[in-house]
């Protein structure tokens, strides 16, 4: 059986259970149904990061999350600047090729 040329669809139900209490969260169920078929990566990353806020994750943190898959020491060097440069973004080694030394100023 070829599965590439099954539909592919995803479907995620989270669940967070509600309290007994007055003031505590009411129980809630989120389902994500998406179609795979034609999904990017962008569309993955995008499906995943609609999970992470459903789990109260900020966008802030997502955000970080993000850059620092792709921005790390075990990655290689030149894609990380390849896609940098992709999004006007400059690394932290080129950035210090860059700067002028500093000298000490004597009077």
């Amino acid at each position: 059986m070829n599965t590439l040329n099954q539909p592919h669809r995803l479907r995620i139900t989270l669940e967070t259970p509600g309290g007994d209490g007055l003031d505590d969260a009411n129980a809630i169920q989120v389902e994500l149904s998406m179609d795979l078929n034609d999904c990017s990566v962008h569309g993955y990353f995008r499906l995943f990061e609609m999970i992470l806020a459903l789990e109260g994750f900020q966008e802030r943190v997502i955000m970080g999350g993000a850059a620092r898959l792709a921005f790390n020491e075990m990655r290689n060097v030149d894609m990380m600047r390849s896609v940098a440069q992709e999004y006007s973004l400059v690394l932290e080694e080129d950035l210090n090729a860059r700067a002028p030394l500093a000298t000490e100023v004597t009077t």
